[in-house]
């Protein structure tokens, strides 16, 4: 539920703060930057519990292919570098530690900065971001997972307006009422990006 409330206020904001058309979409990168894309990739997941039973592992490390999408929302103070609001979200299927197989949901949600290294497409950028992470499983009902998130990547805009991007995320992840309880992981991801400016 905390989830769907936060995309609702994100899109909220992105419509209430929203400068004229003329401003926001002059194919100049100075000012507001809206993107939003697709992405694949490959996921290592270390979980641990403090859950005592022989039907729970108490600990276990996944490897899987993830699919998911990525927000992008900020503003650049130049045609080389912009400050943004980041959501990147990964999905995959895999065991867990009750040896079930689920749908996890991955995310990192957090503040960045973006550096083209030229003033207009095509070129390179990097970027990073730092924030806080969150880890769910579907279908059992049981605590989300928060902690700490970091990413960065190295991207190429191909056009004006589309873009491919190579990034890393760490995420560290537990439950607050159980420390042991926690999930680390590392992910690479190839992600399409729509950009509008």
């Amino acid at each position: 539920m905390k989830m769907i409330i936060t995309s609702i206020s994100v899109c909220l904001l992105f419509v209430a703060a929203q400068p004229p058309p003329v401003q926001a979409w002059d194919g100049k990168r100075k000012g507001f930057i809206l993107g939003a894309g697709g992405a694949i990739g490959r996921i290592t997941e270390r979980a641990s519990t403090d859950i005592q039973s022989p039907f729970v592992k108490p600990s276990t490390t996944i490897k899987k292919l993830t699919y998911g999408f990525e927000v992008r929302l900020g503003y650049a103070f130049n045609q080389r570098n912009a400050v943004v609001f980041v959501r990147e979200d990964s999905y995959m299927r895999a065991k867990n530690t009750f040896n079930d197989t689920r749908l996890f949901l991955r995310q990192h949600i957090g503040f960045g900065l973006t550096h083209w290294l030229k003033p207009a497409a095509p070129a390179f950028f990097l970027n990073g971001s730092i924030g806080w992470s969150h880890f769910r499983e579907f279908s059992y009902g049981l605590a989300s997972r928060f902690g700490f998130g970091a990413g960065a990547g190295l991207g190429y805009e191909l056009t004006r307006h589309v873009s491919v991007q190579m990034s890393v995320t760490y995420l560290k992840a537990k439950l607050f009422v159980s420390p042991r309880n926690q999930f680390r992981d590392l992910s690479g991801r190839l992600s399409v990006v729509i950009m509008g400016y």
